[in-house]
């Protein structure tokens, strides 16, 4: 089955302030890096998905 809404719909979490979004997403630019993770919970589910995308993929949201 296809998911047809945002993949986080639902699910009440913080949401990192934008001037936070920018300046990780700048640090990451400025670092040379390819991926830039503009919050602490992206950061968590990136280095799972770098390490096993299916472990992410398995894990429920919130």
């Amino acid at each position: 089955m296809l998911a047809t809404g945002p993949p986080l719909a639902g699910v009440d979490a913080d949401k990192a302030a934008p001037e936070v979004v920018a300046a990780r997403v700048l640090d990451g630019v400025a670092d040379g890096g390819s991926v830039a993770w503009p919050d602490d919970a992206s950061a968590g589910a990136g280095s799972v998905y770098l390490a096993d995308p299916v472990r992410l993929e398995e894990m429920p949201a919130g």
